[in-house]
């Protein structure tokens, strides 16, 4: 059926529970539903050309808190599959829509202490193309998987799943996943705050995984699990 339906998602604004949920998982669960996630103008340009000429159903799923994002649109951004957006030798961060923002100021924080981040821009969650994360973690043997939804049943388990199992690789701590506790979303500025994962959750969960911070269980705001 091709059918394109364009949704809004993510926190922005002080809108609580209401209009703060990111609910993607919700449709990767769906056999035959194709999931779109952009971070930058580009992609969202480019991508929903590509959603709408698509025969399958699509969603298109649009963080409200990048609706102010300038950038370069040049009509030439990949159709299809995740990119590498910045290289790096000592971990990998995987990530998609606004968190990516946050992934590629978490490595520029760490590039000033000598640590090299790959980050990979999912861009589409449905179909999932984790070639270049895969590539990237066998090579660094860590990685973070970041995510502004809950971390319970999120979209980074199944990436933590896939890319553990994935053939050649070989990690030197377990995958850390950074998201959202398990809990609606506060209106208040100090809650909604406080929920939020952010640049400096994934500097925290790097620098776990490196040995230089004591790792948190939870597997929430910058957990290992």
């Amino acid at each position: 059926m091709p059918l394109t339906v364009r949704v809004q998602g993510g926190v922005s604004g002080r809108f609580g529970a209401h209009h703060s949920q990111s609910l993607e998982a919700w449709f990767l669960h769906t056999p035959g539903l194709k999931v779109v996630a952009p971070a930058f103008p580009g992609d969202a340009a480019r991508l929903i050309e590509v959603a709408i000429a698509d025969d399958n159903p699509v969603v298109y799923m649009e963080h409200r808190g990048l609706y102010w994002t300038k950038g370069e649109v040049t009509g030439n951004e990949p159709a299809s599959g995740s990119v590498v957006r910045r290289r790096g030798d000592h971990v990998t961060i995987v990530s998609y829509s606004r968190m990516v923002h946050h992934a590629l100021a978490a490595a520029d924080t760490l590039a000033a202490d000598g640590i090299g981040c790959e980050v990979i821009d999912l861009r589409w969650l449905a179909p999932l193309d984790l070639e270049p994360a895969v590539a990237s973690l066998r090579r660094t043997g860590r990685a973070v998987v970041a995510h502004e939804a809950v971390t319970t049943g999120g979209v980074g388990a199944e990436v933590v799943a896939r890319l553990q199992a994935a053939p050649g690789v070989r990690t030197r701590a377990p995958i850390a996943r950074v998201g959202a506790p398990f809990a609606p979303v506060g209106a208040a500025p100090e809650l909604e705050d406080a929920f939020v994962p952010g640049s400096g959750d994934i500097v925290g969960a790097v620098r776990c995984l490196l040995g230089e911070a004591p790792p948190r269980t939870d597997g929430q705001k910058g957990g290992r699990t």
